[in-house]
């Protein structure tokens, strides 16, 4: 690290760059094996791990929080059901939420779960998908899941 001014990847070269698989496959190879030989290596590779995935988390909980808006603006104006959005908790254990106003259907949420997002619905799981897939389309379709199970009760 040096000490001079810090620096954005656009300031650095461009986008944010990506090892090719044949050179991942090989690092990984031997990385591999320095874990198994340097436990308290592999903790720390460990713990960069977990940490990258909450910062991921943490990106995608603001995209589905803002998903959430936008389908409950959508079902109050297709089938006036007031719906509120919130999020609980923080870091690894954010989730983002939606239940409806009156208090008929319970609540569903979404939690980010060895790498993957969980959609859940009065705490009944609904659904899984890898983090960097998740769209708002998927988002939606967890949504009526949770409301037409919950209606149907």
């Amino acid at each position: 690290m040096g000490s001079g001014p810090g620096r954005t990847l656009s300031e650095a070269g461009g986008p944010e760059k990506v090892v090719t698989p044949e050179l991942a496959t090989k690092l990984a190879a031997v990385l591999d094996q320095f874990d198994a030989r340097d436990p308290e290596f592999k903790a720390g590779r460990d713990d960069a791990r977990f940490q990258q995935r909450v910062k991921d988390w943490g990106r995608v909980a603001k995209e589905v929080d803002g998903y959430l808006r936008r389908i409950g603006n959508a079902i109050y104006k297709s089938h006036q059901l007031s719906l509120d959005v919130g999020s609980d908790g923080g870091g690894h254990s954010t989730k983002p939420w939606l239940e409806d106003l009156g208090r008929k259907f319970g609540r569903a949420d979404f939690r980010m779960v060895d790498g993957d997002i969980v959609a859940r619905g009065n705490d009944k799981e609904l659904g899984k998908m890898p983090i960097d897939d998740v769209t708002e389309d998927w988002i939606e379709e967890m949504i009526v899941a949770w409301l037409v199970a919950a209606a149907s009760r």
